[in-house]
This record gives structure tokens, C-alpha cells and sequence, in this order.
């Protein structure tokens, strides 16, 4: 799914490479980011030209080039079609057309793989089999794993909804509600806690104070591992779209 924007044409190292380009109000510099989709996302200020911004890409050609090149390579290695994290293990996907058998998943831990039955075993069946199995066990957990956690902590909370979020493992709200995104549910279970716990906390502290991370850390001790395990998998907010 493509950001939105200004999308310009630019051509870099012999191919066409489309640029969105989002306006700021109080921007002073142009900024520009490679999105985990392959993207070329610019951030620029009002009054600045699309010359002047091709200008500046045409200066960083070599490093737009090679995180395009790694984003391309991460999206491979990181294909559900092929291999599934879930629950922090790293699952290969065997699919199977039998057009007797109504669609079906089923995690096989001891052999290390999901199986997913289905009439017709195509990329786009398979890939929406396994969205729609992760969604259902991502409500499942975490539903369950919140009311258990707020119990534990003492920190309640309205509703709990499951998000799909592009940018954003979870959220808090004023409001007393929280969010998780549906994609947590591959991460590792201390990972899980980890993010409820963050987002529970929020409702103690809707900041990222000393007087939050001490409410985090009394309730997961190991929290730095797990923040950094989710920053380092960031790139999983960007499958099944």
C-alpha cells in the first residue's frame, strides 16, 4: 500500500524510481527516508520546488540506491508465502491444493512448519489463509493476555483493540483504551508482555518519562531486549499489505 503524497518520477542508476513527497508546515530541511515497502519518501518544506528536491536525490543517489537494494532483499527474505514467524519461531509454509479439503492451517512445532490446505494453492490464497489465521490468533492472545496482565499489574484499562497499524506496535489512548498491532503475534511471548506492559503503563504515564520506564521495568525487567527486538523487526509491519 503506497503512502500518501506527491508521487514524482525520478530516475536513478538506469530505472525509474517513484518518490512521494510530503509537505511540511514547519519543515526547514528536506528529509528523506527509505519506507520498510521500498518507498523513496521526501519530507519537504512548503515552497520548495520539485526541481530543488530532484536535485537533492540526484545527490544521494548512491544511498537511495543501496537501501532500495536492501529493502528488496529484506522483503525476499522475509516472504510468508516462504517462512512465518510466530510466537517467535521461524515456521517454513507448506501449502496444498486439495480441492476436497475446506481451508485450513496448522502449526506443526516439533517439525518447525505451518501447513496451510486449501482448494487452490496460489500466492494470493496462501498469503490471505495465513493473514487471516495470524489475525484470529493475535485477537485470541491478546485479548486474553491484556485482562490477564492488567490484573497482574493493577493497571486497568477500557478496551483493548487489535490494529493494523504500518508504523506502530502498539498505542494508548487519554481515552483508557489500548491498541496492539495484529503483527505482534509473531513476535517472541516475552515480546508480547513486553508491549502490553508498555502500552498498560501508558495509562499510568501517557509519556515516555523516567516515571514510565520505571513502571516498564518493574514489570518486565528485561524491557531493553524487547524494545530492541521489536525495532529490529520492524520490517514485519510491512507483510500481507
Amino acid at each position: 500500500m503506497r503512502s500518501e503524497g506527491e508521487a514524482h518520477s525520478l530516475a536513478l542508476s538506469g530505472r525509474r524510481v517513484t518518490c512521494l513527497i510530503h509537505r511540511r508546515k514547519n519543515q526547514k530541511y528536506i528529509n528523506l527516508r527509505i519506507s520498510l515497502e521500498g518507498e523513496v519518501i521526501v519530507s519537504a518544506p512548503y515552497g520548495v520546488s520539485v526541481a530543488q528536491i530532484r536535485e537533492s536525490l540526484e545527490k544521494k543517489e548512491g544511498w537511495i540506491t543501496r537501501h532500495l537494494s536492501k529493502a528488496a532483499e529484506n522483503r525476499v527474505v522475509n516472504d510468508p508465502a516462504l517462512r512465518l514467524l510466530f510466537r517467535g519461531r521461524s515456521l517454513a509454509v507448506r501449502a496444498y491444493s486439495d480441492p476436497r479439503r475446506k481451508r485450513s492451517v496448522w502449526v506443526n512445532e516439533a517439525a518447525e512448519t505451518i501447513e496451510v490446505h486449501t482448494k487452490e494453492a496460489t500466492r494470493k490464497t496462501v498469503l490471505a489463509i495465513l493473514e487471516s489465521f495470524l489475525l484470529r490468533q493475535a485477537k485470541r492472545h491478546f485479548t486474553k493476555r491484556a485482562q490477564e496482565l492488567s490484573s497482574l499489574t493493577g493497571i486497568s484499562y477500557k478496551r483493548l483493540f487489535i490494529r493494523n497499524q504500518r508504523t506502530r506496535w502498539g498505542s494508548s489512548s487519554g481515552r483508557g483504551n489500548i491498541s496492539v498491532n495484529w503483527r505482534a503475534i509473531m513476535a517472541p511471548p516475552a515480546v508480547q508482555d513486553y508491549l502490553v506492559i508498555h502500552e498498560l503503563a501508558h495509562q499510568v504515564h501517557l509519556n515516555h518519562s523516567k516515571a514510565f520506564w520505571k513502571v516498564v521495568k518493574h514489570w518486565c525487567p528485561d524491557y531493553e531486549d524487547a524494545n530492541r527486538w521489536l525495532k529490529n523487526h520492524a520490517l514485519l509491519m510491512s507483510l500481507f499489505r
